[in-house]
């Protein structure tokens, strides 16, 4: 026999029944704060209004805890009215609003702004998310906000613009026919020609300017008195516009565009290994290959074709920009892809050891986080613009934790989620170590990448003809092409093929000029 009876208790849904026992147990209503032998007081849960968490979210918060920053702003502006900046200093002193604005600005919301007012809204559909820095032009603040002991985020204009250019750099003097100028003041400078077979990232998040600034690096080496030949793989259509003046109308620019809805010839999803003969052949003529007309399996295996045949087929320096990298070399394989798993295998080969072959790439990619890690880590320099992601930004942390100083790694975790568009950081190691933020400088050529807005009237652009000798060249190759040095269907590297010793070619420099100077590279 039990000494004491405890009672039965029969749950249903959420409200709980107590059978014998004590008599204090009752039939609780929704809300209700009740008490049952042998337990504390506790709350029944309730049917939130919203439950999309954030500042609109009518979840019951735990008592004591304090209330973060963004919504302690949301309280005080969600009356829909204009507060000028004394009443923020006011609710949220030494400009702790500036962060909470930064918050809410991350889970949709939106400011007008009135002089030195402003007012909390929901963002409207398909407007842009807005940007701290010139939200608050105009505005007098500290040059940068202190986050924590050490970390600062830009505030002012000056700034924003470029006046961290020379925070870390190896201060290696760069001869001015190899200038290669990026930003807006003409102040962050590299080699083209060493570029060239170097392995570059550049990552941010989507509208961010990934691939405007890579097409200015394009820009550079069309410019380059070097003649530096490279290739495009273009997943969407946004590289055509090299070929044409900020008008849309054709530019004098010696390039070629395979592919897509206005290239000079057509592509096809089994022409991989042919143009990579034609790339080759008809160097330095530049070429892009417009994949958007092709579905994205057909596009792999395209990719795996073109990049296999090209290895063994190279010898002298070219770039190869590769745009949405993480299509081509994912760190999850579809399993039912027939083409993903051997076009990933070339691309990693390709970063691997194309750099014997004279081959260097820049990998575009809006997700650190979904692009292969193998590949990721043969980068050499990588480009930063704005990123939000908590996995990706943890990516780009272990990316730089091996070749830049925690300082350093802290203060652009910091600022990645709130680098206006257009800002990056540049970051490269090793002996010409460099950490550089900069304001990517405007494109010269038409930008078909922009997003199309409503109610503006959709731009449009003429590709510029080839000139006859460059007609020539490549209309011979696509005739004459009978075979591959790579059998159909296989873009594998035998190891025997493989060079084993390590020199690469570079571009504008006889062999006796590199050997004397292995800085060169």
């Amino acid at each position: 026999m039990l000494g004491r009876s405890r009672g039965i208790r029969m749950g249903f849904g959420h409200r709980q029944l107590s059978l014998g026992g004590d008599d204090s147990s009752r039939l609780p209503l929704a809300g209700q704060t009740i008490e049952t032998p042998r337990s504390v007081p506790r709350r029944l849960p309730m049917t939130p209004l919203y439950d999309g968490g954030g500042p609109f979210s009518t979840h019951v918060k735990p008592q004591g805890r304090p209330k973060l920053l963004r919504d302690q702003l949301y309280d005080h502006m969600v009356d829909g009215e204009f507060h000028d900046v004394s009443q923020l200093d006011e609710w949220l002193p030494t400009n702790q609003w500036v962060l909470a604005m930064i918050a809410l600005i991350a889970w949709g919301f939106a400011f007008d702004k009135r002089d030195k007012s402003f007012r909390l809204r929901k963002r409207r559909l398909g407007e842009r998310r807005q940007f701290i820095v010139p939200l608050l032009s105009g505005v007098t603040l500290p040059k940068y906000l202190e986050v924590d002991e050490g970390v600062s985020i830009a505030l002012s204009s000056e700034a924003s613009s470029g006046s961290e250019v020379d925070h870390l750099s190896s201060g290696v003097e760069i001869p001015e026919e190899e200038r290669m100028v990026l930003d807006v003041e003409g102040r962050f400078v590299l080699s083209a020609p060493d570029f060239v077979t170097e392995t570059i990232g550049i990552l941010a998040r989507k509208g961010a300017g990934k691939t405007y600034l890579a097409n200015v690096i394009a820009e550079e080496f069309l410019g380059s008195s070097f003649e530096i030949p490279f290739v495009v793989i273009d997943p969407t259509g946004a590289w055509r516009g090299l070929r044409a003046d900020v008008e849309g109308q054709p530019n004098t620019s010696r390039l070629v565009v395979f592919g897509g809805e206005s290239g000079h010839y057509p592509l096809v999803a089994d022409q991989g290994r042919q143009l990579a003969k034609v790339v080759v052949s008809t160097r330095p003529l530049p070429a892009i290959l417009d994949l958007s007309l092709l579905g994205l399996e057909a596009q792999h295996g395209f990719v795996a074709d073109f990049l296999g045949e090209l290895y063994m087929l190279n010898r002298e320096p070219l770039h190869v920009f590769i745009d949405e990298a993480d299509a081509f070399a994912p760190q999850r394989l579809d399993k039912v892809s027939e083409h993903q798993k051997r076009c990933l295998n070339v691309v990693d080969n390709f970063v691997r050891r194309g750099r014997k072959k004279g081959l260097g790439g820049t990998l575009i990619t809006q997700r650190a986080a979904v692009i292969n890690k193998n590949v990721l880590s043969q980068v050499g320099a990588m480009f930063f613009l704005q990123m939000v992601a908590p996995h990706d930004l943890d990516d780009v942390e272990t990316w730089m934790a091996d070749q830049v100083r925690a300082d350093v790694r802290r203060e652009c975790r910091k600022n990645l989620p709130i680098l206006g568009q257009g800002q990056a950081y540049y970051m490269r190691s090793g002996d010409l170590y460099t950490f550089t933020r900069f304001a990517v400088r405007q494109k010269t050529t038409f930008d078909a990448s922009a997003t199309p807005r409503m109610g503006e009237v959709p731009r449009t652009m003429m590709v510029g003809d080839l000139s006859k000798e460059d007609r020539l060249a490549i209309e011979g190759q696509l005739g004459d092409f009978e075979g591959s040095v790579v059998e159909k269907g296989m873009a594998t590297i035998e190891p025997d093929s493989i060079d084993r010793e390590d020199s690469t070619p570079v571009l504008g420099y006889s062999e006796d000029e590199v050997s004397s100077n292995n800085d060169v590279v």
